[in-house]
């Protein structure tokens, strides 16, 4: 029995501005996968407009909501956005909800912050 599945690459970036309030939390992505489909993150890189805030900022990975084991409480530069570094297989079912969530917990150096994230990802479909 010949199984064939059909590939779909990406490679994207989002950035947004964060709230000056500690505790402002941006969803600069979200992504339901759909039925059937398996969603394979394969890299990743993160950006802050301003260096001081290294430190400040969290990116969190979310399958429905919960943390993605151990791309989580990540708090410090990870590839970038014009070269996302490979970090492995990171599978999120079909049915299932991606957020990759910014967290602001502290002031760091600058009011409002822009954060940025890049992804290279497959969307893989059964035939």
């Amino acid at each position: 029995m010949n199984t064939r599945t059909r590939v779909e690459p990406h490679s994207e970036n989002w950035d947004q501005a964060l709230a000056a309030p500690v505790g402002s939390v941006v969803d600069l992505v979200t992504m339901l996968v759909p039925a059937r489909a398996l969603m394979v993150i394969r890299g990743f890189g993160n950006y802050l407009g301003l260096v001081a805030n290294w430190g400040a900022v969290r990116w969190d990975f979310l399958k429905n909501d919960v943390p993605i084991y151990p791309h989580f409480a990540i708090r410090s530069q990870m590839g970038y956005s014009a070269q996302p570094r490979d970090i492995g297989r990171v599978e999120i079912e079909g049915g299932c909800l991606f957020v990759l969530r910014v967290t602001r917990e502290a002031l760091g150096g600058g009011l409002d912050p822009t954060a940025g994230v890049a992804l290279d990802w497959d969307m893989e479909y059964p035939s």
